[in-house]
């Protein structure tokens, strides 16, 4: 199994956007973009399209686009348009979920669901046949700089046995002092935010962190 450390951005600033994007050009394979929209959680982000960047930034990586939104489906189109390739909605989010999973499947983008702490493993039961992916929430979604909660790695060997099928990713609150347990944990990718934009020079705190768990891509 390959694991992987994807870089997150959390803005609301479309040029804070562009320049995050540029920092890790030729560093990271992925990018995990944060989209809120100020109902499923507190705050707003930039918009999907601003991915749709000056000088195709946003298509030097392959983007894991999580939609923190109440109405998934309404944002599938843009994802399509900026090149995402996976796309992480909420299993507690208000609106039809599987209409929003038969929808990415159309316009061929991958599938993935979080889950909120406090929602259990098995809330992915019903979904389990239509997505690729689950991203476990190690803190409560909207905002960066939370305090990671390690009792939900718990729910990476339920997950691993009832659905192995399932690429699991483990995101909020990710950082040196606990991403060895995430990856230990059987989490195919960590996402790490804070952690990395916070620090003087992001893209050092970026390959700080992959030579501290051993991966060199």
């Amino acid at each position: 199994m390959t694991q992987k450390i994807i870089p997150a951005i959390l803005t609301s600033d479309p040029e804070d956007l562009r320049a995050k994007l540029q920092f890790f050009k030729g560093e990271s394979e992925w990018m995990h973009i944060d989209i809120m929209d100020g109902r499923f959680v507190p705050n707003i982000s930039v918009s999907v399209r601003d991915l749709l960047a000056p000088e195709g930034r946003a298509g030097d990586f392959r983007l894991e686009i999580h939609l923190m939104v109440q109405n998934p489906q309404a944002y599938l189109a843009d994802c399509k348009a900026v090149g995402a390739s996976r796309i992480i909605i909420h299993q507690e989010a208000a609106g039809d979920i599987e209409k929003a999973l038969r929808e990415m499947k159309a316009y061929g983008l991958q599938a993935g669901i979080a889950l909120n702490p406090a929602t259990p493993a098995d809330a992915i039961t019903r979904y389990a046949n239509d997505i690729a992916s689950v991203l476990v929430m190690a803190i409560n979604p909207g905002s960066q700089g939370q305090e990671f909660m390690p009792s939900v790695l718990e729910k990476i060997p339920a997950i691993k046995k009832d659905f192995p099928h399932l690429l699991i990713g483990v995101d909020g609150g990710v950082g040196e002092a606990n991403i060895s347990q995430v990856l230990q944990a059987g989490a195919e990718y960590a996402v790490v935010g804070s952690k990395i934009f916070e620090a003087e020079d992001p893209v050092e705190a970026f390959r700080k962190l992959k030579e501290k768990v051993g991966i060199d891509i």
